[in-house]
């Protein structure tokens, strides 16, 4: 007879009849409402840093990422992408397809793990989720990271199912690639391993069982071993140390944010929404008792330690060196939304089943209708436009953070190549009135040598919380025209 932990739920890998319409309806859904907008908001600072590594050689990448934070796969995979132009939908374009393909791989192991119609929810949730949706539409490497740690976990799956030597293979490369696109695959390749570590006490220490357990951990030591010198570098260089300064250490309030991002998106704090998140997070509990009917395989001690674990260990050393961040994190939302998916078939009443995941999806609606719908005032992209159309002689433009130049400068090689304009940044005012002085001897010299200034203001809350540079030129100079949104764009007139 055969041993029911080789089984499979399917006899082929996608499935048939209703099971293929279904995955591929809600595949086709979700990438759709990942193209939708793709190319509609302007880039953020973190996407103009990926076009700025990404559009160097592939030697220059390596280079400019070992004296980084973050690991090079994701900039190595946008490289050629580039070649197809610089525009908003290509460099976000890697994230949008990974971020697409990861709906029927969730299916996959859901079902592997339940059964089809749980992988189906698993699936449906991730497909209309803001939270993947928001961070599919940007260019960055966290729907990256969440499609390794799937492919990863799937085929460890089937790899501690049937035990072949192809699986085992292909789990160590996918967690490799996934260390090289996030460092926070650690921690759940440390959960990973302590579930199989249990997995193998209860196979009574079967060598064979051992040896390829040893070997595959072993082929990613192997394969992240060239990178091992770069990322302890990186640690001890103390670069993360801007966490503390933005964000802090850890408390109460990220957890709750988590929480909160992980069932409604990361959009709309402190509303009713919330109520969801908590509706979230009991359904996540209930999938933890949850078993279904697949195998053996213990999908609620395996999902808790996959998602628990990390979270925990990630927040206990943000205490020390602050590394916590609800991004860095996505990588552990596929085993969240399994648990609620497990939690959702705790009820045995089939009208129970489908009234909680109507309301899951409910939940949904008003966050990505503020997403796709919500005018946000001027965008770095007209904001852009505006000035290099009537830019003059004598102008020139100022930043009140000399970071957020640097989207501005990418528009300007974008729609407007080789046109040179004079930029001036501004140092930092974090002190209020104390720091007049320093603004007026700035001025003077502005004064002195310009006419007008076009002035910038993003990320105010960091570089002028209390807004002295605003003030200062209102008071003292004429305001020609201003326009709100991201950023906000004055136009002063000097003399």
């Amino acid at each position: 007879m055969e041993d029911p932990e080789k089984q499979s739920t399917s006899s082929s890998p996608v499935g048939s009849g209703w099971e293929l319409y279904a995955v591929s309806a809600l595949f086709l859904a979700g990438l759709i409402l990942r193209f939708f907008h793709l190319g509609h908001e302007s880039v953020w600072l973190d996407e103009v840093l990926s076009y700025e590594f990404a559009r160097s050689s592939i030697v220059e990448i390596v280079r400019r990422t070992a004296a980084d934070v973050h690991p090079p796969l994701y900039y190595l995979i946008l490289h050629p992408f580039l070649s197809l132009g610089i525009r908003e939908e290509i460099l976000r374009l890697p994230s949008f397809l990974f971020g697409s393909l990861a709906i029927p791989l969730v299916y996959l192991i859901g079902r592997e793990l339940y059964g089809k119609p749980q992988g189906l929810i698993a699936a449906l949730l991730l497909a209309f989720s803001p939270f993947h949706i928001f961070y599919s539409q940007e260019a960055r490497m966290y729907p990256l990271f969440f499609f390794w740690v799937c492919l990863s976990t799937y085929l460890l799956i089937l790899a501690l199912r049937g035990g072949q030597w192809k699986f085992w293979i292909g789990y160590a490369l996918a967690t490799a690639f996934s260390l090289y696109t996030h460092y926070f695959t650690v921690f759940i390749l440390l959960a990973q391993n302590l579930y199989v570590l249990i997995y193998w006490i209860r196979k009574d220490f079967q060598k064979g069982f051992l040896l390829r357990w040893l070997a595959s951990q072993g082929i990613i030591l192997l394969v992240f071993a060239p990178w091992l010198p770069v990322l302890l570098a990186q640690y001890r260089s103390g670069k993360g140390e801007w966490m503390i300064r933005y964000f802090g250490y850890p408390g109460v309030r990220n957890i709750l944010e988590t929480i909160r991002v992980f069932g409604t998106g990361p959009a709309l704090p402190g509303t009713w929404l919330e109520a969801f998140s908590l509706l979230f997070l009991a359904l996540a509990l209930l999938g933890l008792f949850f078993r279904g009917q697949v195998s053996p395989f213990h999908p609620g001690l395996f999902l808790g330690l996959s998602l628990f674990l990390p979270l925990f260990v990630v927040f206990l050393a943000s205490l020390f060196k602050p590394a916590y961040q609800v991004k860095y994190l996505i990588g552990l939302y596929p085993f969240y939304l399994f648990l609620v998916s497990g939690g959702i078939f705790f009820f045995r009443r089939k009208w129970m089943k489908i009234i909680l995941a109507g309301l899951l999806l409910l939940s949904f609606a008003y966050p990505l209708y503020l997403h796709y719908s919500l005018v946000r005032g001027t965008t770095w992209r007209e904001a852009n436009r505006l000035v290099a159309l009537n830019y003059q002689d004598g102008d020139v433009v100022g930043f009140n953070a000399g970071y957020i130049s640097r989207i501005f400068q990418y528009y300007i090689d974008l729609n407007f190549r080789g046109r040179y304009m004079e930029l001036y940044r501004f140092p930092y005012f974090k002190s209020g009135e104390s720091d007049l002085p320093k603004l007026k001897a700035e001025m003077e010299q502005l004064h002195y040598k310009y006419k007008r200034i076009w002035l910038l203001q993003a990320h105010s809350w960091d570089s002028d919380p209390y807004g002295i540079v605003v003030g200062y030129l209102a008071e003292n100079y004429s305001m020609v025209a201003k326009s709100r949104g991201d950023p906000e764009l004055y136009l002063f007139r000097l003399k």
